[in-house]
């Protein structure tokens, strides 16, 4: 391959993660041997040892990973770093004298297959390959990227043109390729850009405690326990004036339908901001106090848990954005997001209501009718309705979380308001919304979390099972939370709890705690204390194992040769009495051995070029070797026989003495 073309990759992974240190050193490792004559001779089992070497630091630098960040960013991170986890291979094959390394370092499993020890592999392209995933992974979305990346290919790809006679064509059509590769690519992002625009409820989010700020799919209707986790999904510090069920208000949506409800007309927009350090403005107005929320966002870009008359937030994030229904979203990577939310005595932000906002659907239109009668809504004030709506579904409804199916012809939210009056949250949010357009007052449904355990610290805990849903109502020219759900809802689902599940949370509140406050220590360090830290801890590791791959006595070659692997009781046994040892210690001891990495082929082309038909004679010699040694079926007196006439046969200058016997 080119020479430079590593060096130069690796400037470029650099360039792309901004880490230029351990890449300018990558690259002079990579680069000096094309100056330098020097080359090292690397025995077989320390190659090994340096292919061990690289899967200890994959696993290691994965665990970090894990620890700090979880899945998937730990996997993205993995890939990053994995160029510098495999320089110990790429410092093998640029300064050790073999040309190619063989498959029997690489693979475990081929390390007792002799035969794997003659198949080898140049790890120049691998390794060219690992370094332009490693600058992907890095995921700088400019220009510069697809450039470098073309530039690169090229480079790579001239070596091999097949009509060098024609630069200037295969220029344009390598040109080509990668102007049309390009298209795509925005093509592709364009297409993106124009599905969140157009159909942004096509959009749907991910499991567990992802929010979608376009769809809602809710639990009505489900049969049978409604489970949710113990996991620690948002801490609140630095909280005076927080009380218990407090609402962290993430995303509210204006139209329902069957099980789900829908945010209409509410594309997210960026917010605009003074300075790279200030804080985003959601609304006008002074904080008059700050909290300050961890959330372990783990796909990445979260919207945010936000209480009402939240004024602004400002964090590590790339960019936020906001939407007419109330939903924030950071562009931040997975992990931990630290922000600090700017807090006034304000009603919650979000647009005026719309016709959405009092829109009831069909199928549930008869059921909240025979309801609202019930609840003596007709002709009530909005402040009347919401009071009237609380009272009714707090006295005359149960929380629950193990449902039965609805009676034949009923919806889920029919059964819930004329039938077994018993459900949880989405059932207690979506009727009380519905309700209140029946009486005329515009609402929306929202999702968060409700601040329900507090620690000895003072911090508060969010836990999955924390989740909430509640209505928001336009009561007075502002929006107004209305939740229904009876008060005891989380200490309901706490005793229903398994018994086995206290120490489940024990070691996962263990785990989360490990990693919030490495997280923390994150926040807080400065650049040259990481680098103290995680730099001093590394070198000592890598010194450990540097001293575990090249340290102790080395054998002389003739030594390592003479090593013939011992016959077992009856001599025979599994060929390793093969007279093959002893013409391989005979050539060592002449000066003429095999080398660690090198395989017989080339050996036997060595030794045997100054003397006529000694190379084939050794050829023969080898195969005849490696079936009486291996194949089952051709073992025995007569293959060792066999093999002992060929080593007499041999040229008369040769060692052929080393078989009498």
């Amino acid at each position: 391959m080119p020479r430079l073309l590593l060096p130069a990759a690796a400037l470029f992974w650099g360039w792309q993660t901004g880490h230029w240190v351990p890449a300018v050193a990558a690259a002079l490792v990579l680069g000096l041997p094309h100056v330098i004559a020097r080359r090292f001779d690397v025995e077989a089992q320390r190659q090994r040892r340096i292919a061990d070497l690289c899967v200890v630091l994959a696993a290691m630098v994965g665990t970090g990973c894990y620890v700090a960040y979880g899945n998937p960013r730990a996997i993205v991170l993995l890939f990053q770093w994995m160029p510098l986890i495999l320089l110990p291979l790429a410092w093998l094959q640029a300064w050790g004298r073999a040309p190619a390394i063989g498959l029997d370092v690489l693979f475990w499993s081929l390390r007792h297959d002799a035969e794997a020890g003659r198949r080898s592999i140049h790890l120049g392209y691998p390794m060219l390959l690992v370094w332009l995933i490693g600058a992907a992974a890095a995921n700088q979305r400019g220009a510069g990227f697809s450039a470098g990346l073309a530039l690169l290919g090229a480079w790579a790809l001239w070596s091999v043109r097949r009509n060098p006679a024609r630069p200037f064509l295969w220029l344009a059509l390598v040109g080509l390729a990668f102007g049309l590769g390009s298209l795509l690519h925005v093509a592709l992002n364009g297409a993106q850009t124009w599905l969140e625009g157009a159909a942004p409820e096509w959009m749907t989010g991910g499991g567990g405690t992802r929010t979608n700020p376009y769809r809602a799919s809710t639990d009505m209707g489900s049969i049978g326990a409604l489970r949710q986790s113990d996991e620690i999904i948002l801490r609140v510090k630095n909280a005076p004036g927080v009380v218990p069920g407090m609402l962290l208000h993430r995303a509210s949506y204006n139209d329902y339908g069957g099980a789900s409800w829908l945010a209409r007309d509410a594309r997210l927009a960026e917010v605009g901001r003074a300075g790279v350090d200030a804080a985003w403005p959601l609304r006008p107005g002074a904080a008059s106090r700050f909290i300050e929320v961890a959330e372990q966002a783990i796909h990445g870009n979260p919207v945010l848990s936000l209480p009402a008359g939240a004024v602004s937030v400002a964090g590590d994030a790339v960019s936020l954005r906001a939407g007419p229904l109330g939903a924030v979203q950071a562009e931040a990577p997975p992990g931990f997001f630290i922000y600090r939310v700017g807090l006034a005595p304000l009603p919650a932000l979000m647009a005026a209501p719309g016709a959405h906002d009092l829109r009831i659907p069909l199928r549930e239109r008869q059921a909240l009718e025979q309801a609202a009668r019930e609840f003596g809504l007709a002709g009530a004030a909005p402040e009347q309705a919401v009071a009237a709506t609380r009272r009714a579904l707090r006295e005359n409804f149960r929380y629950a979380t193990a449902l039965t199916a609805p009676r034949e012809g009923r919806t889920a939210l029919a059964e819930f308001l004329l039938g077994s009056r018993a459900g949880h949250c989405e059932y207690f949010a979506s009727a009380t919304v519905l309700l209140l357009r029946m009486a005329g007052v515009p609402a929306r449904y929202a999702t968060g979390f409700s601040l329900q355990e507090q620690h000895a610290d003072g911090t508060w805990l969010v836990r999955e099972r924390h989740a909430h849903a509640w209505a928001r109502a336009w009561i007075g020219g502002a929006w107004v939370d209305v939740d229904t759900t009876p008060a005891d809802w989380s200490w309901q689902d706490a005793l229903s709890r398994p018994g086995g599940q206290r120490l489940k949370t024990w070691f996962t509140d263990a785990w989360s705690s490990l990693r919030y406050r490495y997280a923390m220590w994150q926040y807080a360090s400065s650049e040259w204390e990481k680098w103290r830290l995680f730099g001093g801890a590394g070198l000592l590791v890598l010194a450990w194992l540097a001293w575990r791959v090249f340290g102790g006595p080395r054998r002389a070659p003739a030594q390592q040769a003479a090593a013939a692997p011992p016959a077992e009781a009856g001599g025979t046994a599994a060929g390793r009495d093969s007279p093959f040892y002893a013409v391989e210690a005979a050539f060592a001891a002449a000066g003429r051995g095999r080398a660690a990495n090198e395989s017989v082929r080339d050996w036997v082309g060595r030794v045997g070029a100054p003397v006529p038909g000694l190379g084939e004679a050794l050829m023969r010699i080898a195969d005849m070797h490696y079936r009486y040694r291996f194949d089952p079926a051709g073992g025995g007196p007569e293959s060792r026989r066999a093999l002992e006439e060929a080593c007499a046969a041999l040229p008369a200058d040769s060692p052929s003495r080393a078989c009498a016997g």
